[in-house]
């Protein structure tokens, strides 16, 4: 039989609480009764400590991806749409690891919402760069809005102007998708339950 250490300090890794004489194994990772029934319930689906925490991480990494890629394609002229794919991996990624690996729906939609702003963050800072370099008025906030406002609709904007804008889109859609993938939520084997041993 499977044991732990009564005294030990991981506790549950969804809520973190300390084990009372017995856990569970979902996926090899020990939870506490509840997080079993829960888990159980909502067929595994990440419970809501998790998601928000999944939020946190897929923000930090859209934002900190979005600077690398804006500084790659503009400083060695990258195209950002060969990008889109190592975004949408990496902030998948990082939301599985947010979420302990559980997935689903609302971590699924976590998962493209941020792929979508990395990228059209990184095409904003790409506009202003251009705009300041160039010396141009960006028009006060209204003006930065409108500049905004390409970025988030650019991947339709170029998508009807040739065979590279199509690519682009193509590409932009299997980043998002791939992201939609990685989220998805994978069959975990429930296990249990066992004593902690003192």
């Amino acid at each position: 039989m499977e044991v732990l250490p009564r005294n030990w300090v991981g506790g549950c890794v969804t809520c973190s609480k300390p084990f009372e004489g017995e856990y569970w194994l979902a996926g090899g990772q020990p939870v506490c009764h509840d997080c079993a029934r829960d888990l159980s319930a909502d067929s595994q689906a990440p419970p809501k400590p998790l998601l928000i925490r999944a939020i946190y991480f897929a923000t930090a990494a859209a934002i900190l991806l979005a600077a690398i890629s804006a500084t790659i394609q503009i400083f060695a002229g990258f195209e950002i749409v060969y990008l889109a794919i190592p975004i949408a991996w990496l902030i998948g990624k990082a939301i599985g690891h947010a979420t302990k690996g559980l997935g689903g729906t609302q971590a699924q939609i976590i998962a493209v919402s941020a792929t979508y702003l990395s990228l059209t963050l990184t095409v904003f800072i790409q506009i202003l760069y251009q705009f300041s370099a160039a010396g141009k008025d960006f028009h006060g906030l209204l003006g930065i809005l409108f500049l905004f406002g390409l970025a988030l609709g650019k991947p339709f904007l170029e998508a009807p102007t040739g065979l590279d804008g199509m690519i682009g889109f193509l590409i932009f859609s299997l980043a998002l998708f791939l992201a939609w993938y990685e989220t998805r939520q994978k069959p975990i084997r429930l296990s249990g339950p066992f004593i902690t041993t003192p």
